[in-house]
């Protein structure tokens, strides 16, 4: 197996000191990519393309890659696979940004937004956390925020009714049925992402979510290759991230649907989390132990999913998820931590507690005494009677569960 490691810096010039550790560390590895970093905090003295060719011409060693890159070094050592970090350290303070806590899930997040720096429209100004949501936003530089009122007199009115008359002539014939239909919050916000003005559009703390998804339909439409549309939950403890799709747009997706909103779940997962899927289909038949129209329907749609992702390195490794036991199984299999699965569930009420009834428990059975467990199952069961068919989001707190 191929030793890689990765070598980063700004590299502003190139120093002998550079060269010795560059050579040295050629002892122990088979091959080594240089990385040249791109820093906006420092003003550099040669450019990045000058920087890489110099290193290249220096260097001239067939085991040395250069390369430049900008983001975290996580995530460019990822994609090498690099499994080595070579550093030089020169004084005791180098040590100090080694000291610092791992990067969270939700700091690379915020670090991406950072570097996108999108502009963001938040459609519900009338609400406070909206506006203190805004607020956040600006002070973290994680967005060009803009917060709306009403509608009114905007400049972008006129474009925003050309949009929609253009998308959809037979919904609005003319100026003013548009124009009413603008006077959404929801629908203008999402207006102003369709006709460029903004690049994400933020909503649903003061409507409904059916609401949020029509205006997302009428003014944005579907992704290229999007035959179903769905949503996903990313649940977040920690560094452990669990996605659940479709919780909250199709109530009893058929196969078919099943199947898509699967593969767009696990293409998404891998954009926003960065890790490799692990797809589980869930539904109450252990393992598919069980026969009837609802399990079938799970059996197909993973035959389906296998058929559309071909050459997607996505592992389906049970057809269903109800145990806890199978969960073990899966990160034995697959060598994989059981925060990277993607779970595609039959129906939010169902699917969702069926699969968590059992990754609840066994999560808190680590660190939690025998009654907070027991008090854990009793609330789970006390839900599953109780849920409605509204779509149902899980927050973990200090170790319970609790269901908004």
């Amino acid at each position: 197996m191929t030793r890689t490691g990765v070598y980063p810096g700004s590299f502003d010039p190139l120093t002998k000191g550079h060269e010795d550790l560059i050579h040295r560390s050629l002892g122990f590895l088979d091959k080594l990519v240089v990385a040249v970093a791109v820093n906006v905090g420092k003003q550099p003295l040669f450019s990045l393309d000058e920087r890489v060719a110099l290193i290249r011409e220096t260097v001239q060693d067939p085991k040395v890659d250069v390369q430049s890159f900008d983001g975290l070094l996580v995530d460019f050592a990822r994609k090498i696979g690099a499994t080595v970090i070579v550093r030089g350290l020169r004084a005791v303070s180098d040590f100090a940004p080694q000291e610092t806590r791992p990067v969270t899930f939700r700091a690379r997040v915020h670090e991406r937004a950072r570097r996108a720096a999108r502009r963001v429209v938040l459609p519900e100004g009338d609400d406070a956390r909206v506006r203190a949501a805004a607020d956040r936003l600006r002070s973290e530089g994680l967005a060009q925020v803009e917060v709306l009122g009403a509608v009114g007199d905007d400049p972008r009115l006129a474009v925003c009714i050309r949009h929609l008359r253009t998308r959809r002539p037979d919904k609005f014939p003319t100026d003013g049925a548009a124009r009413e239909a603008l006077r959404h919050p929801l629908t203008f916000g999402a207006s102003l992402v369709g006709v460029g003005a903004a690049d994400v559009m933020v909503g649903g703390a003061a409507h409904t979510s059916a609401e949020l998804i029509r205006a997302a339909l009428l003014a944005v439409g579907t992704a290229p290759g999007i035959a179903t549309l769905s949503g996903a939950f990313y649940m977040v403890e920690g560094d452990r991230v669990l996605t659940f799709t479709d919780c909250s747009v199709v109530p009893e997706p058929t196969p078919e649907q099943l199947a898509d909103i699967a593969l767009a779940a696990s293409r998404d997962r891998r954009r926003i989390v960065g890790d490799q899927p692990v797809v589980a289909f869930l539904s109450y038949s252990t393992k598919g132990s069980a026969a009837g129209p609802r399990v079938d329907r799970v059996r197909r749609a993973v035959e389906l999913f296998r058929r559309l992702a071909p050459s997607e390195k996505y592992e389906i490794f049970i057809q269903v998820l109800t145990q806890q036991a199978t969960q073990r199984e899966a990160a034995d299999r697959f060598g994989v931590d059981r925060s990277t699965v993607v779970a595609v569930c039959r129906t939010a009420k169902q699917g969702a507690l069926d699969a968590l009834a059992q990754a609840v428990p066994g999560r808190l059975g680590r660190s939690r005494e025998q009654a907070e467990l027991q008090e854990a199952r009793a609330e789970i069961e006390r839900l599953r009677a109780t849920v409605t068919e509204q779509a149902v989001s899980l927050h973990l707190h200090q170790g319970k569960s609790r269901w908004d």
